[in-house]
């Protein structure tokens, strides 16, 4: 026997060691491999370890085939990727969905993320919600997108809303605003929907009417949880006859008033604590954030010291205070946003009279040799007569626009695009909006258009009416938009983009 052999005893325990030596050894280089492919790192066809890009992708809906340069991945998305530097063809691919492509370029040690992707359905079904007899004089959509708001025409217009948490099934009913805050016209009057609240309850309207042959506005806000708690705006706060009314912080219950006129700026409170006060005066242009930010253009800047044919880009925040740059004071529209993109703010100033628009990064905090210096934009987005800019969703964007052309900034990438539109845009919409935090999405020839940020993936979805705009439910997984029907009136469809 064997075991009773010194010799073939001795030499049996060598190869036990050495086959513990060897299983250790690969269950080290396997250790080894994946901690450097976690780390980033990838080994080439001739073994040799390089590091690699790590690219992220993912999908609406997911569990979506992924193929690079041609090539099926065994992992679906979401899922990770290891590639080497270099170029690569990007397809996500779901049977019974469009597909997804692009062209990447991977550097070594490079993290992307691409979480965008949006499959929409090859076959598009279409159902409708509702009909509507009379004309639609406003539609919006709750900041949540759960609710849905359309009005009909009337003296007081017949107001529908629809619940679309479950967007296979709307629940539909009627608001009715009380008369007692509806001044009552005698001419042609008209509606809009001017401004969300960030509680996704109330909203505020703008009523046109003509009384005795005048022109006259009022706002009114209402409440789409109890319509007999809604209320008459102008009435509550003295509103003159040029008063622009615009939320404070997004709070039903706090307001900015701009007189055009008077080029005058201050803020007031109904039924709740006045917010910060605030009065400027020559105001031409402004936007807000939050309850201590505002970016205003005026011809009359903190100093005093006016220049002819000038106004200047002013940004408050707290007790800070900054003149950005200066813009003709002729200018017909001036492009003013702010925004927060991980944890830097981002300004953005333009003017129609000029060639783009300037992009800024923490303007404030920005070191200035001298009391009169302005801070240096970090980019200069190229468009000709822009007259709209704005952030995506996610805020990782912003757009300016003129028609047709499109510049875009990439603020994770520091990246920009520019580019011509190849559908254009039905009247009267003035320009494309952001569907999402990645995407536009506008009406051409009569059908929803849909495209990434830098104009790849364009898609044509259903027929739309471009008087109206498209709402999505908060999922993504449906569209509701209002389309003209044979009968002349208007419908309210909705299509799933989910093929099920």
């Amino acid at each position: 026997m064997d075991f009773l052999d010194p010799k073939k005893e001795r030499l049996n325990r060598i190869a036990l060691f050495v086959s513990y030596a060897l299983v250790a050894f690969a269950i080290g280089i396997a250790s080894v491999v994946l901690l450097y492919q976690t780390d980033g790192y990838c080994v080439d066809g001739k073994g040799a370890v390089d590091r690699c890009g790590l690219v992220f992708v993912s999908s609406q809906p997911s569990g979506a085939n992924l193929y690079v340069d041609g090539e099926l991945r065994k992992t679906r998305t979401n899922t990770k990727l290891n590639l080497q530097s270099g170029t690569y063809a990007l397809r996500v691919v779901q049977e019974g969905y469009r597909e997804w492509n692009r062209n990447i370029t991977v550097l070594g040690g490079d993290v992307q993320r691409y979480d965008y992707p949006f499959l929409i359905p090859i076959t598009l079904t279409t159902s409708g919600v509702t009909t509507f007899a009379n004309t639609i004089v406003f539609a919006t959509q709750s900041p949540d997108k759960r609710w849905i708001v359309i009005a009909e025409d009337g003296q007081s217009p017949t107001i529908h809303l629809y619940d679309v948490k479950n967007p296979d099934n709307p629940v539909a009913s009627t608001l009715t605003l009380p008369n007692s805050i509806v001044t009552a016209g005698d001419g042609v009057q008209t509606w809009k929907a001017a401004e969300w609240s960030n509680n996704n309850r109330h909203l505020v309207l703008l009523h046109s009417y003509v009384t005795a042959g005048t022109q006259n506005q009022e706002y009114l806000l209402l409440d789409r949880q109890s319509p007999a708690s809604s209320r008459n705006l102008t009435r509550e706060l003295s509103l003159a006859a040029g008063d622009q009314l615009s939320l404070f912080d997004k709070k039903p219950t706090q307001y900015y008033v701009y007189n055009a006129e008077g080029k005058t700026l201050r803020t007031a409170a109904v039924g709740g604590s006045a917010p910060t006060t605030l009065q400027l005066s020559r105001v031409l242009a402004y936007k807000t954030y939050a309850d201590d930010t505002i970016l205003y253009v005026t011809d009359t800047p903190p100093s005093g010291k006016t220049v002819a044919g000038k106004a200047s880009v002013v940004l408050q925040q707290a007790n800070q205070t900054r003149v950005l740059r200066q813009l003709p004071s002729t200018a017909t529209t001036y492009l003013l946003d702010i925004a927060q993109y991980s944890g830097d703010w981002y300004v953005v100033v333009g003017a129609d009279t000029e060639k783009g628009v300037q992009i800024y990064r923490n303007p404030l905090d920005e070191a200035l040799p001298s009391a009169s210096a302005v801070p240096s934009p970090i980019r200069f987005l190229k468009v000709n007569s822009p007259t709209y800019v704005a952030f995506s969703a996610s805020t990782q964007y912003v757009v300016a626009e003129n028609g047709q052309q499109l510049a875009v900034y990439d603020a994770e990438y520091g990246q920009q695009y520019s580019y011509a539109l190849t559908a254009g845009i039905d009247a009267p919409q003035p320009h494309v909006v952001w569907m999402d935090g990645n995407r536009f999405i506008y009406v051409s020839g009569g059908k929803i258009q849909v495209l990434d940020y830098d104009n790849l993936n364009a898609q044509t979805l259903q027929e739309a009416s471009a008087n109206w705009p498209v709402f999505f439910s908060s999922d993504y997984k449906a569209v509701f938009n209002l389309q003209h029907t044979p009968g002349a009136t208007t419908r309210l469809a909705r299509t799933s983009l989910i093929v099920k």
